[in-house]
């Protein structure tokens, strides 16, 4: 299907409910959401809202209130406790599972008082075939996914963000940071925040896709399979920043980046 006919697709979909509340997260698809919600409602009937948590990077929210503030979009910041949720339940390998029916149960409420008739989230239809437990509370909560609704994949996203100018076109696919944490282990603030401080250095260095993962009490630093070699040239500035952080063993993947790495250890736990 064309895009441009994909996209009036989608604008139908939305208009099926006159205002609308969006789990906002300032990534590409839930920025591409967002933008084509307002589009399809008014920015008057279109709520955005950002959650909150030391599980959410600073500067991920900055870029998220960038976007809204570009658009002059109605927001609302809540407080999340992820981290505690996860530990409750012994970070398991659902952690998503909990910590989206926490938010979207955040939200439902906030939609009843404020008068919004749908919740919105940004799934796309390439997600089926990634290991997505959130989805289960998505389904539960009755929130609405209309990319994946109109079968929208996440190349067709990148195209309409860019033909629309959206400076989140390009944006890297970026997740929770719990997501650094092998399941079944009790996730530190503390190393969280050492965690964020040490993907904050590697952005210095325009790595196109990077992680530092929490494996065995290592930090391993992932970056793009392409840029692994500069990774490696930049070894000596990387682990000594890193151990200054507080980290004392620190690694660079050979591999490079693979999404949902922390995955492969599901079976051996």
């Amino acid at each position: 299907m064309d895009l441009l006919a994909k996209e009036k697709k989608l604008y139908s979909y939305i208009q099926k409910w006159k205002k609308a509340i969006v789990a906002f997260s300032g990534g590409v698809d839930s920025s591409y959401l967002l933008y084509s919600s307002f589009k399809a409602l008014g920015a008057e009937n279109v709520l955005a809202v950002i959650a909150s948590s030391e599980t959410y990077p600073q500067h991920e929210k900055d870029e998220a209130l960038a976007f809204i503030e570009k658009y002059g979009l109605n927001y609302q910041i809540i407080e999340t406790d992820e981290l505690g949720v996860i530990n409750k339940h012994n970070n398991p390998t659902d952690r998503c599972y909990h910590c989206k029916k926490e938010l979207f149960t955040d939200l439902s409420k906030i939609a009843e008082i404020k008068g919004y008739d749908v919740i919105f989230e940004g799934s796309n239809i390439d997600d089926l075939n990634d290991f997505r437990p959130g989805m289960k509370a998505v389904n539960e909560l009755d929130v609405k996914s209309p990319l994946k609704a109109v079968e929208m994949t996440k190349k067709d996203i990148r195209a309409l963000s860019k033909h629309h100018g959206l400076s989140t076109w390009d944006k890297p696919a970026f997740a929770c940071l719990t997501s650094r944490f092998m399941y079944h282990t009790k996730i530190e603030a503390a190393v969280l925040n050492q965690i964020e401080q040490a993907e904050n250095f590697l952005r210095q260095y325009q790595f196109r896709q990077y992680r530092v993962r929490y494996i065995n009490d290592e930090a391993v630093v992932e970056v793009d399979p392409g840029e692994v070699k500069r990774a490696q040239e930049l070894s000596d500035e990387i682990i000594s920043r890193l151990r200054e952080i507080g980290f004392a063993k620190v690694s660079i993947d050979p591999e490079g980046y693979r999404r949902g790495r922390m995955n492969q250890f599901i079976e051996k736990n």
